[in-house]
């Protein structure tokens, strides 16, 4: 085998074992080469020693590397180094293509790396072990509104993962005062701003916005709302089945958000809302409700409710629940969230899960 024919066949050896399956087979037989093979190659270069005859390929290539130093030690006999035999023909990575070359400069290290005992295996190296990429862990965001009137109720809340986002009402006396509270024990706030219900419906509350205000009153409106609960990140309505379905209305509001830095958290208090989809027009950040914890209120009733929420969050990677400060929906809270993680749950603050898209593009959050 002439010069060219075997460094041609080490290239195709190290290419094709080194890069097809991204583990590395370095095939050794031998140690250092007796004189006659390394007198031909100069100092400080890597050499790869062949059998007259003998392909280099499988365990029947022989490679021996030189001492960077170019110091050399003459084998003793009965060596490893003594099956090379004398007269094989020795390649100078020096004179050997650039391609070549650089191919023994990386494989060089992984023979020096081998116990005597090893030479002569075929031993598989993998350079990047590839790992499966994490599964996404499903968020959960539960939220507590009408917080503010009951103070012991608020405090109870409070108390719970800071995690859960908290939603006062503006018009109660120490909704400033608990949403202080709340957010130095880390929780995000929401102001909890009162709508219009459909007719006949529980009265929302002072200050509340109606279909039909202008313009002005309704910047006002939640002007007034919003300092009184400082530090809110955002709002959701409370009560709203009427409101929350006039277009007019909600995009004041939700320019307004906007304008401010805020999001909006539909509540959904009725499946004629246009909040998220007019949130979605103008880029405003957005979310809304998956599941009500407390229509019913008993344990059972929110044990169930959360279930629920599990089983939304797993199918679509995120929910969001709405609860309200009833002793029962605190004390299963209670119970429910510290275990959450265990059972394969992120609970998350509403901003975690709350979207921001460009206007106009479609709406990910249908009910």
């Amino acid at each position: 085998m002439d010069r060219r024919t075997a460094v041609l066949a080490v290239a195709a050896t190290v290419v094709l074992v080194g890069f097809g399956s991204g583990a590395i087979l370095a095939p050794m037989i031998g140690g250092e080469p007796d004189d006659s093979a390394a007198t031909t190659a100069p100092p400080n270069t890597e050499t790869l020693a062949l059998s007259p005859g003998q392909a280099p390929i499988g365990a029947r290539s022989a490679m021996a590397v030189s001492n960077r130093a170019g110091v050399r030690s003459r084998p003793s006999p009965g060596s490893e180094a003594s099956a090379v035999p004398r007269g094989a023909r020795s390649i100078a990575a020096s004179s050997a293509p650039p391609a070549i070359e650089t191919a023994l400069e990386w494989a060089a290290p992984l023979s020096r790396s081998r116990a005597p005992a090893d030479r002569g295996r075929i031993t598989p190296i993998l350079l990047h072990p590839r790992q499966p990429p994490a599964a996404p862990v499903p968020k959960i965001a539960i939220v507590i509104d009408d917080l503010g009137h009951n103070r012991a109720a608020a405090e109870r809340a409070i108390a719970l993962d800071r995690a859960v986002t908290l939603a006062f009402l503006p018009d109660a006396e120490a909704a400033a005062a608990l949403a202080a509270e709340a957010r130095a024990a880390g929780h995000e706030v929401l102001l909890h701003m009162p709508m219009e219900p459909i007719a006949g419906a529980a009265d929302p509350g002072p200050n509340a916005l109606r279909v039909g205000l202008v313009p002005a009153e309704v910047r006002r409106r939640l002007g007034w709302a919003l300092s009184r609960v400082p530090g809110a990140i955002g709002l959701n309505n409370h009560m709203g089945s009427k409101f929350t379905a006039d277009g007019a209305g909600m995009a004041l509001v939700l320019v307004e958000a906007k304008e401010r830095g805020l999001l909006f958290l539909d509540s959904r208090t009725t499946a004629d809302s246009v909040g998220f989809s007019a949130a979605a027009r103008i880029g405003l950040r957005r979310a809304a409700r998956d599941v009500f914890l407390d229509n019913e209120v008993s344990t059972e009733a929110v044990a169930a409710q959360l279930a629920e929420t599990e089983r939304i969050a797993t199918a679509q990677g995120s929910a969001i629940a709405i609860g309200h400060p009833h002793p029962a929906t605190l004390a299963v809270l209670e119970s429910w969230l510290p275990g959450l993680a265990n059972r394969g749950f992120l609970a998350t603050p509403i901003t975690a899960v709350a979207t921001a898209d460009d206007p106009l593009l479609a709406e990910s959050h249908q009910p």
